[in-house]
């Protein structure tokens, strides 16, 4: 989603123009009515025009009381590398809207420390993909639109192995002589290996793929000190 109504309806409406808010948020409601155990994750994509509606939205459908939704914001941010947009995010710009929005309105978005779990996202996954208007598969959302990087087609045309293993193989963490010295793997699983992917095109190497926790350390386990001490109040309390 992308905000409120009128920001949101704005930027992600039909082809005709019609709004999708609100048939968005009907389909939340319906999924959990049918599923109540399915988990679903509302992503708000977040820039400098529209970030101070992400509390607004959060607490819109927190109040829907609905059991197993999950909100939270998505960073819109320069892919290309040259961080000439001023409305878009980069890592200074995420760490201080995480820690103001945990600070002044309670809400604590678990970025501040490291799951634990060992996962990816679907470009080292082999059983993720990302399907395109016309059913062609992608192994990143970064690439949709990009003929050149897609892999196949849910029509079953022949599928482009290079693109698909480029992406599943040559974005391993586990190989990287700076990752292997680093304190946080595995836990940090990697970072973005769609970033790690575009600066070895260019033969370049920078920690933009890398943990928000690593550059915030101790910002990061503050806040995580703080969340934890407050349920522990809490449920003291009870």
């Amino acid at each position: 989603m992308d905000g409120r109504p009128e920001k949101h309806d704005s930027r992600r409406c039909l082809k005709g123009g019609q709004p999708t808010f609100n048939r968005i948020i009907d389909n939340i409601i319906l999924a959990q009515e049918l599923s109540l155990k399915t988990r679903i994750s509302v992503r708000v994509n977040i820039d400098k025009n529209n970030d101070e509606d992400f509390v607004w939205l959060y607490n819109h459908i927190k109040n829907l009381n609905l059991p197993n939704v999950f909100v939270y914001p998505g960073f819109v941010v320069d892919i290309s590398g040259k961080d000439c947009n001023s409305c878009l995010y980069n890592s200074n710009d995420i760490t201080r809207f995480l820690i103001n929005l945990y600070e002044k309105h309670g809400i604590l978005i678990p970025f501040f420390y490291p799951d634990g779990r060992i996962a990816s996202c679907s470009v080292r996954n082999a059983n993720s993909t990302v399907i395109g208007p016309k059913g062609e598969l992608y192994k990143c959302w970064n690439d949709v639109g990009d003929p050149s990087k897609v892999y196949g087609s849910i029509f079953g045309k022949p599928m482009n192995e290079s693109i698909l293993y480029k992406y599943l193989t040559g974005a391993d963490h586990l190989s990287d002589p700076v990752c292997q010295e680093c304190k946080f793997l595995p836990i940090c699983n990697g970072g973005c290996p769609y970033i790690r992917l575009q600066e070895e095109a260019h033969g370049k190497r920078s920690d933009k793929n890398c943990l928000l926790f690593k550059k915030n350390i101790k910002d990061f386990l503050w806040i995580h000190y703080q969340s934890k001490n407050q349920r522990h109040t809490l449920n003291h309390n009870f």
